[in-house]
């Protein structure tokens, strides 16, 4: 029988994050910040709340305001806690934005309903194209293959 792993169970992985903050976080902020920093990552993995995030990144402003350490949030800072917020993330489903491919498909939309009139008994409406239509001029003629010595193109 193969092992059952139970890491994915909220307390363990809120047990994860405490020790991630105390490996991390405690060399780097004062006591009382960092168990600001700790309580607020324990309980965005206790509510299933996702880091916030501003243009597909970590909004730290909202993160330094939610902990009370605007003073504090250096780039070091920044860095040692980034791995964090982005395994909470991972742990709750929202991966990192990735930039969109060309092959990604358009949302569809949903058929239309197209309900039989009262007085026609096979008709449908027709469809109406989301194509561009050519720009096309009925007065336009395309080049000659052979030149005609003496004559312009555009003469009349």
């Amino acid at each position: 029988m193969a092992p059952h792993y139970q890491s994915s169970t909220p307390e363990i992985f809120q047990r994860k994050i405490s020790d991630f903050c105390t490996l991390r976080l405690a060399p780097l902020l004062q006591q009382r910040t960092f168990e600001n920093v700790r309580a607020y990552m324990v309980g965005l993995v206790q509510f299933r709340l996702n880091p916030p995030t501003r243009a597909g990144k970590i909004d730290w402003q909202a993160i330094a305001l939610a902990c009370d350490m605007e003073s504090e949030l250096t780039t070091e800072v920044k860095r040692a806690v980034q791995p964090g917020f982005d395994a909470i993330a991972r742990y709750l489903g929202m991966s990192k934005p990735t930039k969109p491919s060309t092959s990604t498909a358009l949302p569809r939309r949903p058929p239309s309903k197209r309900g039989k009139s009262a007085g026609a008994s096979n008709s449908q409406t027709p469809a109406t194209s989301l194509r561009k239509p050519k720009a096309t001029s009925p007065d336009r003629r395309p080049a000659p293959l052979i030149a005609i010595p003496n004559r312009s193109r555009w003469a009349p």
